[in-house]
């Protein structure tokens, strides 16, 4: 990935250097080539859905834009001697590669299990810390000089390289709660009296929803509820493990108390202030889309349409984000 991904992303930024002029009069404008060259490179690299963690993302930008720094900086020193490769690679921890960690991490926050797709670069998150490294490199090309040091170069690199690491240790902070929160899906501690990790009947119920629903059967550690008692099972994310019994009306989930009954952290990506809403009635369950800017699935994957409103059965799973769910009764 690391010579890959700087040859990839390079390429790219030379295509976007012929199409905006500014970038060969004026240093700065090369931010606008070459983060876009680094974002289309590092695409390729997240575009399957085994890359769900933002920490993937940090990892993987980061060694794209490693790569694209020593290749350009190979450059450089043949042009203008060693003694500018050595200035370079003092001040590389506040360069390349911390700029693409930060948006290569926020992009697979907002992507979370799904492909990628062209919506995540709409995500507000991502293109507030996608503005944030384009703006960082702007100010590093500018020439702005506050007071210049020994061996950084200037007091304005120092100052650049400790803002892009505050914002990468943001990106960084939710990336590893969201790593905390799906190991505790998995780690959970059972009651007294609790349930072994494959309860009986589960491979039954796992061949019955792949038959069913067309998923991968999902053999889920979580008890089933009484019989005939009507429940909505998490069984990944904040909530995994919990059982929430359903009376007939409506459940929604997001993230605003007022407007919730299933209320998820506020900082929690992937998940809108009013995200869907879970109706019981006369023994059905039907599940529908309340804002549309992340998403609802079915647990076979297809996203739920503006506006649609479809009929689960017991066994049926849906997800937002990380949040997967199961109805049952």
């Amino acid at each position: 990935m690391f010579l890959m991904g700087g040859a990839i992303s390079l390429v790219i930024s030379i295509v976007f250097f012929q199409l905006v002029p500014l970038s060969s009069e004026n240093a700065s404008f090369a931010a606008f080539c070459e983060e876009p060259g680094k974002l289309l490179a590092l695409s390729i690299f997240l575009r399957k859905q085994d890359k769900r963690y933002g920490l993937n993302g940090i990892l993987a930008a980061g060694a794209i834009g490693a790569g694209f720094a020593a290749i350009e900086s190979l450059g450089y020193g043949a042009a203008y001697g060693v003694s500018n490769v050595l200035l370079r690679g003092v001040l590389a921890p506040g360069g390349h590669v911390v700029w693409a960690a930060i948006y290569g991490g926020a992009l697979a926050l907002a992507k979370g299990r799904e492909p990628l797709r062209t919506a995540h670069f709409a995500n507000p998150m991502f293109l507030g810390c996608f503005g944030i490294s384009v703006a960082l490199h702007f100010a590093w090309n500018s020439g702005i000089s506050l007071m210049p040091l020994p061996v950084f170069g200037d007091l304005f690199h120092v100052l650049l390289t400790v803002a892009a690491w505050a914002a990468l240790f943001w990106v960084m902070s939710r990336g590893v709660r969201q790593v905390v929160a799906i190991t505790n899906s998995y780690g959970m501690a059972w009651p007294a009296g609790g349930y072994p990790p494959a309860f009986p009947g589960a491979a039954e119920q796992a061949a019955a929803r792949e038959s069913a629903y067309g998923q991968p059967g999902f053999a889920s550690p979580v008890p089933p509820p009484p019989a005939r008692a009507a429940a909505v099972v998490c069984l990944n994310g904040v909530y995994a493990g919990q059982i929430f019994s359903l009376e007939p009306g409506t459940m929604v989930f997001g993230r605003e108390p007022s407007l919730c009954g299933l209320v998820f952290p506020t900082d929690l990506a992937g998940i809108s202030r009013k995200h869907c809403a879970l109706e019981y009635q006369n023994g059905c369950f039907y599940l529908w889309d309340c804002n549309f800017s992340f998403g609802t699935f079915l647990g076979n994957g297809r996203r739920l349409g503006p506006g649609e409103r479809v009929q689960l059965f017991s066994g049926h799973q849906f997800y937002m984000g990380n949040e997967r769910f199961e109805v049952r009764g």
